[in-house]
C-alpha cells in the first residue's frame, strides 16, 4: 500500500493520478469532501471518465495533527509520498508555518517508523536549501543559515526537512525532492496556478526578480524514480530553467494572446505597497495581496543547479515555455466548462 499525503494538492493530485495508472494500490488523505475536486479534474484532464479512476483510491478522511488517525491511515503501508504542507506568506500564519509544518511531519514520522513503513519520500522546497552567493547556481549542498532575509516559509520547510533526517536515524529510507516553483493545473485559486488566472484576467504588473521554475508532471515523474532507485538519502532540486519573472508573464499572455505587462513598480512603491496592505487586511481582516515577504522575494534573483536530478534520476526536464503553453490551454478548456 502506498500513502499519498496531501492527496488533493497540486503535487499529490498528479502523483495520485500518475500511481492509480499504474495500477498501484493507493491510498490519499484528505481534509473535506469539497477539497477532493480538485484531483478529479486533474484525472478529468487525462481521461473520460475521472470518476471511475477516483474511485480506484482508497480515500481516508485525516487530520495530520491527530496521532490516532495517523496511526489508523499508515495500516499496511509500505511508503509514503508526503506532499501536504502549510503553504503561506501572510504574516498571520507565521505562527502556523512555523509550528505546523514541522509537527505535522515530525508526528507522520513517528506514525510510519511505529508502522513500519520502508521509504518516505517528502516532498520539501528550494526554499529549505541555502542561499547562493550572488552569480552561483544554488545546489542541494548550499549551506542554509538563518537570517532576516529568510522567509518564514523556508524556515518552516528547513524545520520540516529536520525531522525527516531524523527518521533516517531511526531507520527509514528517506529521499527528498526540492522544487522551485512549481506549474500545474488544477486549483487556479491557489498558490503558482493562480498565476494562470491573474495574467489571463490583464494584470499589468510585472518584477524584477528571476527564479527557477518547474513543471509538476516533472516533480512527480522524479519523486517515482527518487523511490523506485533508491535514491536515499540526499535532496534533488528540480527546476528545469533560471528566468525573470517577466519572460514567464509574457509566455503566459502570449498564450493567451493578450497584451503583455508593461508596468515595472519602482522599489520605493512595493515598500509602500507592503505597508498599505498591512494596513488595509488590519482594518478589513482580509488578507494583503502583497507582503514584505513577497515583495521582497520578487525582487530576488536566485538560480538553480538542476544537475544531480538530471546525472542520477535520468531526468530531461520539461522547458518552462512548454509547461506554460500546456497550462493555458488546460485553463482555457476548464473557463469554458
Amino acid at each position: 500500500m502506498i500513502l499519498v499525503t496531501g492527496g488533493t494538492g497540486l503535487v499529490g493530485s498528479h502523483l495520485l493520478r500518475r500511481l492509480v495508472e499504474r495500477g498501484e494500490q493507493v491510498r490519499a488523505t484528505y481534509r473535506s469532501e469539497s477539497s477532493k475536486k480538485n484531483t478529479l479534474k486533474v484525472f478529468g484532464y487525462v481521461h473520460d471518465e475521472p470518476e471511475d479512476w477516483m474511485n480506484r483510491i482508497e480515500w481516508v478522511q485525516t487530520d495530520l495533527f491527530d496521532t490516532v488517525d495517523l496511526d489508523e491511515v499508515m495500516d499496511g503501508v509500505k511508503v509514503v509520498f508526503h506532499c501536504a504542507a502549510v503553504v503561506s506568506f501572510q504574516p498571520s500564519d507565521k505562527d502556523l508555518m512555523l509550528q505546523g509544518n514541522p509537527k505535522m511531519t515530525r508526528l507522520l514520522v513517528n506514525a510510519a517508523i511505529a508502522a513500519g513503513v520502508k521509504d518516505f519520500i517528502h516532498v520539501s522546497s528550494v526554499a529549505a536549501i541555502g542561499r547562493a552567493k550572488e552569480g552561483e547556481l544554488t545546489n542541494e549542498n548550499t549551506e542554509w543559515k538563518d537570517s532576516p532575509l529568510i522567509s518564514v516559509y523556508s524556515k518552516s520547510k528547513f524545520a520540516a526537512e529536520t525531522e525527516v533526517w531524523r527518521g533516517a536515524e531511526e531507520g527509514l529510507n528517506v529521499g527528498f525532492v526540492n522544487p522551485s516553483i512549481i506549474l500545474g493545473p488544477g486549483n487556479w485559486d491557489s498558490g503558482s496556478s493562480k498565476l494562470f488566472h491573474t495574467f489571463y484576467k490583464g494584470f499589468r504588473f510585472y518584477t524584477a526578480g528571476r527564479t527557477g521554475f518547474v513543471d509538476v508532471e516533472d516533480v512527480v515523474e522524479s519523486m517515482l524514480r527518487v523511490w523506485e532507485r533508491k535514491a536515499f538519502s540526499k535532496r534533488f532540486i528540480l527546476s528545469s530553467e533560471n528566468i525573470k519573472y517577466k519572460q514567464l508573464f509574457d509566455w503566459i499572455t502570449e498564450a493567451y494572446g493578450t497584451k503583455a505587462p508593461d508596468i515595472l513598480p519602482p522599489r520605493w512603491v512595493m515598500e509602500v505597497l507592503w505597508r498599505v496592505e498591512w494596513l488595509r487586511s488590519k482594518l478589513t481582516g482580509s488578507a494583503p495581496l502583497v507582503t514584505k515577504e513577497t515583495a521582497r522575494t520578487a525582487r530576488s534573483e536566485t538560480r538553480f543547479d538542476n544537475s544531480r536530478a538530471k546525472d542520477e534520476l535520468g531526468m530531461e526536464f520539461m522547458p518552462v515555455k512548454e509547461s506554460v503553453q500546456k497550462n493555458c490551454k488546460l485553463y482555457l478548456r476548464d473557463l469554458e466548462g
